[in-house]
Order: C-alpha cells, then structure tokens, then sequence
C-alpha cells in the first residue's frame, strides 16, 4: 500500500473539525490536524479559525520552504535551493503543513546523509557540524557515517513560530511513520534500505538561560541547564537522544525576532537511536492525551 493510501486510509478514522477557543479541549485532540485551529491571542479577544492540511510537499511549495529553511540556516554558507529541491523530490517521505491548501506554513523531512553525502547541501551541513560539534560527538559522528552499513538521517522540521503545539505529535508521526512505510513502498530494495535507519541527527535551536552560560570558554553547561524550546517535540527528542552538542550560533544567524531576555539562543544537534523514537513519540503524544 503506497503511502498516501495509508494516510487517506488513516484520515478516514477522524471527522474534519471547525473548532473555536470554546469547544471541548479533548474533542480537539482526538482529530487529525487537517482541521486543528490557530487560536487567536489573549490581546486580540477574537478567535480565528484556520485550517492546518498535510500535504506531499510539490515543485510549487520550493519558494516558501526555502524561506523557512533561511531561517533555519544561514543562507550564505549552504546550498538552500539544493536542501529545497531534495525535500520536494523526495515526495514519499516528507510533509508540509499548509493552511487551508495555499500557504506553507511548516515541513518535515529527512535526507539519509550516509547515502547523500555528495549532495552539495549535505556536504555543507557536514562541514557545519565538524566546526561546531564536541569532540565526542564528531567522532561518533564520523564512526558512523564511515561504516558503509550504517544510515543516519538528518531531521529536517521547520515552521512558524506561532504554530500550536498540537501539530506536533502529528507531524512527528507523519514523517516516522512515513520513514516505516517507505522501508516497505520504495520501489527498489536499495532505496528501501536507505530508510531503515540507525540513528536520527537533529539540527535545531533553543534558549538557554544567560546564567547558565559559561561565556570564558564559550560552552553551555549541560548540567543544571534551562533550556526553552520553540518546537515542542525537540524537548522529548532530547529526552532519547544518546549525545548532544550546543553551540552560539554565528552573528548572521541570531534572530532577534525570538530573542527572549534572560535567555540567549543556541544552537543544538542530538543524536537519537532509532529504537528510541517510538518512546519520543509516546511521552509526545501523552503530553497532548493523544493514543
């Protein structure tokens, strides 16, 4: 069964919603976020309904993924329209979030960086991570991506940052599950492999407090770390991940948009074991009441 039977199969179990602030919090939960609504905020006193669609990302959808992978990346050191035009090829595996139908407001993929390790864009976000990486994590890193049976792959998630935090339990399912499907639907065995994969490295940000930055040595200590996450599903990512590795991000890439006083934005990439992420997606879904 392709993937995209699988899903309309799937979406067949929920009615569409058109939820407003007051309806039952539950009844809202147990859709699927085809119809999930953007609450307005407590300054405007209005509630405004929108719909949330999940969509196999097209050749249409390039010009708004690559905005939100700018944001994502800093665009004068890696291949953008390289990293855009896997995501849309890669229609199997990968999802946008649009609103109703039109807008791109979010994405999730996943580039196996064993396999693609030619590709311009990997080969920058490599060369990215060996600069910012600790040493313990590069080296495993490199352990990894020299053993020819090994896969790992490259979260890529990305989406506005008022999005609700609802849509993230279903996001994460929609790529995992996808990433399963894809072990079985590809057409070719050695594309098939290419999906069963050791361990998920995600690239993100957060926000540490400033006390808890060792500025002398430019480190954050781990211990005792209060971090904020603007995707809520990086938090539980952490949770499984095997290592992880802060770092300042460069000039270029600080955003002053979600810059929140005391704290300061950090870069982060975690290294997730596969068998791991049905537990992320379980305590993820539980936060929500989600099965």
């Amino acid at each position: 069964m392709s993937k995209r039977s699988r899903i309309d199969e799937k979406q067949q179990e929920f009615e569409d919603t058109d939820t407003d602030s007051t309806d039952n919090e539950e009844e809202m939960l147990e859709q699927l976020p085809s119809t999930l609504p953007l609450l307005a905020t407590e300054k405007s006193e209005k509630t405004i309904n929108v719909d949330f669609e999940f969509f196999d990302p097209k050749q249409g959808d390039q010009e708004q993924i690559a905005k939100l992978l700018a944001n994502y990346l800093p665009q004068t050191k890696f291949d953008l329209e390289g990293i855009t035009n896997f995501i849309v090829s890669q229609t199997r595996v990968g999802t946008v979030v649009k609103i109703e139908q039109e807008d791109v407001i979010g994405f999730v993929s996943v580039i196996n960086i064993n396999t693609n390790r030619s590709l311009k864009c990997v080969e920058q976000i490599l060369e990215y991570l060996e600069k910012n990486l600790d040493q313990n994590f590069k080296e495993k890193l490199d352990e990894l991506l020299q053993n020819e049976k090994a896969n790992v792959g490259l979260i890529l998630d990305e989406r506005l940052v008022n999005c609700p935090h609802i849509l993230a339990p279903h996001i994460m399912r929609a790529i995992f599950d996808e990433i399963n499907w894809a072990t079985e639907d590809e057409p070719t065995k050695e594309l098939q492999n290419s999906f069963k994969f050791d361990y998920i490295l995600n690239l993100t940000r957060c926000f540490v407090t400033v006390e808890s930055q060792n500025e002398k040595e430019n480190e954050t200590k781990n211990k005792n770390l209060e971090v904020q996450w603007p995707k809520i599903e990086d938090e539980f990512l952490m949770e499984q991940s095997e290592m992880s590795s802060f770092w300042l991000p460069e000039k270029e890439m600080e955003s002053k948009e979600f810059h929140i006083t005391p704290y300061i934005e950090k870069k982060i990439c975690m290294l997730i074991p596969m068998k791991r992420i049905d537990k992320m997606r379980t305590n993820l879904n539980s936060l929500f009441n989600l099965n």
